[in-house]
């Protein structure tokens, strides 16, 4: 039960308009609460990770973190461990052992993209980086994904994207994996694997964030006084304005979260245009650029958690 509470979950923060109305956020709660005292290694991470999408408090489990059962040799219940533990703020609780089995994971030249993911944010849970080429490791990525191109393996790469910093290929395969989705009842979409696989998918989608430069004449980054995006109806007078905060390579960054948006449009789906905004007093006029369109479907009356 837990396992399928946190991808229900995942998909009504992000997404919001599909379950919204259907789901009891406090029965749900209770559920994930009873979870923290369970033995099982992925149950109690599942537990935590549902009570902190909810921000719920999270009760002092280090102890119980440090005493759990778990199999060494099993990457996936590594991965609940370690990112359990740091959920709870109790990595200092953790065997230094825990540290070999994603280290190996890594330098299996056959371990499959489920096993890389689990490897991978292991690591970034006990705040151990892992020394790559992007470009490279995103091309040994691809590979494995032309042998088993299913939703699951696209869900991962999705996911190692978006820590390796290559969101932009997510963005270009996201519609192949949106139409390997299949359909229950001419109602709803979902991929193959359930719950778990159409969560981490479209979570990883929803969470691409859009990132630009801008470039004077001698081709270098430069700071702007003001950079908005712009979300509002191909007809009506709602919009959401995201301020872009550039980060220290001049990179200018705003993360755009579907549920969160429709509150401020009113909650109706329709057309809407996503525009960049440019403004600064070197030039005699703001610049008005209009990336795309998008449809967007936030359900009837859906109101945005988070």
């Amino acid at each position: 039960m837990i396992r399928y509470a946190l991808p229900v979950l995942s998909l009504v923060v992000v997404s919001n308009a599909i379950l919204q109305g259907t789901v009891d956020v406090k029965r749900l709660q209770g559920i994930l609460e009873e979870g923290v005292k369970s033995k099982d290694v992925g149950a109690l991470y599942f537990s935590l990770k549902g009570l902190t999408l909810l921000k719920a408090p999270l009760p002092d489990v280090c102890d119980d973190i440090s005493k759990i059962k778990y199999d060494l040799g099993n990457i996936e219940q590594i991965f609940y461990l370690t990112n359990a533990a740091e959920l709870s703020g109790c990595q200092n609780y953790l065997s230094p052992e825990v540290l070999r089995t994603p280290v190996a994971t890594l330098d299996k030249k056959d371990a499959s993209l489920a096993d890389v993911y689990h490897a991978i944010y292991s690591m970034k849970a006990l705040g151990k980086g892992t020394v790559y080429d992007r470009e490279d490791s995103l091309k040994n990525l691809i590979q494995i994904l032309k042998k088993d191109d299913t939703p699951a393996n696209y869900a991962y790469v999705f996911a190692l994207c978006e820590h390796m910093g290559c969101n932009a290929w997510t963005a270009m395969h996201a519609e192949s994996a949106l139409l390997a989705a299949d359909e229950t009842d001419s109602k709803m979409l979902h991929f193959d694997g359930g719950l778990p696989v159409t969560s981490l998918v479209l979570s990883t989608i929803f969470r691409v964030s859009l990132k630009f430069s801008v470039r004077d004449k001698f081709n270098k980054p430069v700071l702007l006084q003001q950079a908005f995006v712009r979300v509002a109806p191909l007809a009506g007078p709602e919009e959401a304005i995201y301020v872009a905060e550039p980060d220290n390579s001049k990179t200018y960054k705003v993360d755009l979260n579907v549920g969160a948006i429709s509150k401020h449009l009113s909650h109706a789906s329709g057309l809407y245009s996503v525009t960049l905004l440019l403004g600064d007093s070197a030039v005699a006029a703001p610049v008005s650029w209009q990336l795309a369109d998008l449809a967007l479907n936030f359900g009837r009356d859906a109101i945005a958690l988070g």
